[in-house]
């Protein structure tokens, strides 16, 4: 806003409070409401003179501001800036006055100095983990010669939260806002700020040792903005603050409000929501952590990198999980693409998966999905052989109706699995998030869920069954199975994970861009990521036909897998490597001097060859009981069945809830569209597969997945009789 038009609009609300104040009425709340919004453009005012070196005139702003405060019954902040406008008055006279004002609030001050005046123990302080200490460290140097923003990147696990709430203490001067992406993220940290919560950090490390807690708030639907005045730490998500009615928050608090803003998962502070908060207190010391500094849609990030610590060495000291993938490479594959069957050998795979059709494909092919239910199952008995930790599997889908195909891939071999996405009902998503915190299941196949902020360190298999098209959610992906389950043990069995995925999809050049992302300490790295290489890429026209909603163009009929390549992050120990196979040589009996070898030339051979990938063995095919097959292909016909009914809809251009459609099919006794579009498709089954309704229990397996299979040809067929009856 300009000053113009700043001073105008200030002009016509503090005109509407002095008519309020000489009518003698009590002020409600909505001219409240306005003398909030008078005071923050006496604060954006008094901004501007004391830019332009008029500071007996921001004085005046700020006096007038306060007296908007104090009508707003907004005392605790009218204290605060009269405590501003003393300090710049020069006249005794006016220092005197403007006290008299503030004693007459009839508040106790209020102190803003807690994060100066408390006593800590952090640099020092045993109970923190070293990016702790070490950000704080580098966030308070570097605030001491600049005002630039600046951005923290700590990996998943490494203590994010923790070092947040470490930083106001001798840095901020006055309120801290800190911002979360999501309601989850902000219900996290403000356990962490509330001093009277047994989760709260400064007491589990025992970083305060003298002088009072800092009080905290959450801004939520409940939250007030006395509540926010009392405060000296306000919790909130972006879309709070910036709700549809700006003048909800921003518009009451003024420029100078918080002295400093720290932002959780930084790389969403490039959007426009983000930017015009951080626009409104341009004044705060802003810090942003993320684990990613960067976009995925290319877009850099604000702020200078002052921190960083790298995945490998929160691995080596047991931050965060060891991590290796396992990747899926057929020496034989064979498909059939728009009618013509193919067969390829790996060399040719590998050229091939940088086309989208293939690498959808390979997403999309039951018989590829099979080898990596099959490896990932291996990958986490393999975790749980010999520990009490019950490790689990989460998946990632390209679609709901993926998502539940591999569900019954994961049932089929006796796992307990459950769907996790967005369209669920939120009662129905907490009943996993649930099952998954009691250990009540083995796999949860997820759609764009579990993201930033979910905390479960019992996940240690990450199944890929998406061909990410770009770093970003590849990464975030990857940082759901790195929390650690044994804190503090580098090197622990149960501090392992897995990342399980096929080479036909494209992604592991994401794993070594991984690699490269956390090897680069001088920021090179993402200055060479041309924003190509992170958007989507573009399917050409034709390749997967509109109309085609479950069957994909490529349909994959065999595959071969002998091996698979493990690659791990950080090379295995050289010096454990070389005990462990000196002692294996002892044992068998034999002689290293007779061999010709020494521990250094075993340790030489080994350092040469660490970071090459290893072969592992592939899984043994798993047993799936016929039964157990045609009761699961049963279950996902009907699924398939419900989903294609919205589908139908969609083709017709109904509406799911409307009843436009009744009137064709009056047999059907039909409630809704959606319940006549399901009731036409079973029709459509029966009709292909030629049974009764009441035979459709007696169904084969082959016959259910034929059906299954022939969706898109069955909603063809019943829009095709829709259509025909309402011409």
């Amino acid at each position: 806003m300009e000053l113009e038009s700043i001073l105008k609009h200030r002009d016509e609300l503090v005109a509407e409070i002095l008519k309020t104040k000489k009518s003698g009425a009590k002020p409600g709340l909505e001219i409240r409401k306005r003398a909030s919004k008078a005071a923050t453009l006496e604060g954006l005012i008094a901004h501007n003179l004391l830019i332009g070196d008029k500071r007996e005139s921001a004085v005046e702003s700020l006096a007038s501001q306060a007296e908007c405060l104090a009508f707003a019954k907004r005392p605790h902040e009218a204290f605060r800036i009269y405590d501003n406008a003393r300090a710049l008055a020069s006249s005794h006279r006016l220092k005197k006055e403007l006290l008299e004002n503030q004693r007459a609030l009839g508040v106790a001050p209020f102190p803003r100095s807690v994060f100066q005046s408390s006593k800590v123990d952090i640099v020092k302080n045993k109970a923190l983990r070293r990016p702790q200490r070490e950000a704080y460290q580098a966030a308070r140097e570097h605030f001491q010669s600049s005002a630039e923003a600046a951005l923290i990147q700590l990996p998943v696990g490494c203590g994010k939260t923790g070092t947040m709430s470490l930083l106001p203490f001798g840095i901020a001067r006055g309120r801290v806002l800190v911002v979360a992406p999501n309601v989850e993220i902000r219900r996290s940290l403000a356990q962490n700020f509330d001093d009277s919560h047994p989760e709260c950090f400064w007491r589990r490390a025992n970083v305060l040792k003298a002088g009072r807690a800092p009080s905290s708030a959450v801004l939520d639907e409940n939250a007030n903005i006395s509540d926010c005045d009392q405060a000296d730490i306000i919790v909130t998500n972006i879309q709070q603050l910036m709700a549809a009615d700006a003048e909800k928050w921003l518009w009451q608090m003024s420029p100078d409000y918080f002295d400093m803003i720290l932002v959780d998962e930084g790389h969403h502070i490039a959007a426009d929501s983000w930017q015009k908060s951080l626009e409104h207190f341009e004044q705060a010391k802003v810090i942003s952590f993320t684990a990613t500094p960067m976009r995925a849609d290319g877009k850099a990030l604000d702020g200078k990198r002052i921190y960083r610590f790298a995945i490998s060495q929160a691995i080596a000291e047991g931050y965060v999980k060891d991590i290796a993938t396992w990747r899926l490479e057929p020496i034989e594959l064979s498909f059939r693409y728009q009618g013509s069957a193919e067969h390829y050998g790996l060399d040719e795979i590998v050229k091939l998966r940088q086309s989208d059709w293939f690498s959808k494909g390979i997403a999309l092919a039951t018989e590829c999905n099979r080898h990596i239910v099959e490896a990932s199952i291996q990958c986490m008995k393999d975790l749980r052989s010999g520990s009490k930790v019950p490790h689990k599997i989460i998946a990632v889908a390209c679609t709901i109706d993926h998502a539940k195909a591999l569900r019954t891939l994961y049932e089929e071999r006796h796992c307990r699995a459950a769907v996790l996405h967005s369209h669920m009902p939120s009662k129905a998503q907490e009943k996993v998030r649930q099952r998954l915190k009691r250990h009540d299941l083995d796999v949860v196949v997820q759609v764009q869920m579990l993201g930033e902020g979910a905390d479960y360190p019992s996940l240690s298999v990450a199944a890929v069954f998406r061909p990410f098209r770009h770093l970003v959610p590849y990464l975030q992906f990857i940082g759901r199975i790195m929390r650690v389950l044994r804190q503090n043990k580098p090197g622990h069995p149960d501090n392992r994970g897995y990342v399980v995925s096929h080479i036909g999809l494209n992604v592991d050049r994401w794993w070594d861009d991984l690699k490269s992302f956390d090897d680069d300490d001088g920021g090179s790295f993402f200055a060479k990521m041309g924003k190509g290489l992170l958007e989507f890429q573009n399917r050409k026209k034709g390749e997967i036909p509109d109309r085609r909603y479950y069957q994909p163009e490529m349909e994959v009929l065999e595959e071969t897998i002998e091996h698979l390549i493990e690659n791990r992050l950080i090379p295995k120990d050289t010096e454990a490597l070389t005990t462990e196979v000196i002692h294996l040589l002892e044992s068998k009996g034999l002689d290293l001097e007779g061999l010709g070898l020494s521990r250094q030339l075993i340790s030489e051979q080994l350092d040469k060859r660490r970071d090459a990938p290893g072969k592992v063995d592939a899984p043994s095919p798993m047993t799936v009981q016929p039964q157990k097959a045609r009761q699961q292909a049963r279950r996902r016909l009907n699924e398939r069945v419900r989903s294609a009914g919205k589908q139908l809809l969609n083709h017709l251009r109904a509406p799911v809830k409307g009843k436009e459609l009744l009137g064709l099919f009056p047999d059907t006794k039909a409630s809704s569209n959606l319940a006549l579009a399901i009731i036409l498709l079973n029709r459509e089954v029966k009709e292909m597969l030629g049974v009764a309704s009441k035979e459709r229990r007696e169904l084969s397996e082959q016959e259910l997945k034929k059906a299954y299979n022939a969706m898109d040809e069955l909603i063809d067929r019943a829009s095709a009789k829709v259509e025909a009856l309402q011409h």
